[in-house]
């Protein structure tokens, strides 16, 4: 059941994120091709799909969100991710 653990993870990466940004996502009829959220302080939230991204021009990054999804994810590896 690789597609049924693939939903499981993308559901905790998703879980991990602000609310509004999550279900955005959640939202995305593409949401299933999703192969990266790219979170930087300051810029918009943008999502990589295997056929192309979007940004969230109108969803800049907060220093607020960064630390709402450090307190959820725990650590990170040295290239901060």
């Amino acid at each position: 059941m690789p597609h049924r653990r693939a939903i499981e993870d993308l559901n905790r990466i998703l879980d991990i994120l602000p609310t509004d940004v999550s279900d955005r996502i959640r939202l995305d009829p593409r949401v299933e091709r999703l192969i990266e959220i790219v979170f930087d302080l300051g810029r918009p939230v943008e999502i990589r799909f295997f056929d192309g991204f979007e940004d969230f021009d109108d969803r800049l990054v907060t220093r607020e969100d960064l630390n709402y999804v450090v307190d959820r994810v725990g650590s990170f590896t040295e290239d901060n991710r």
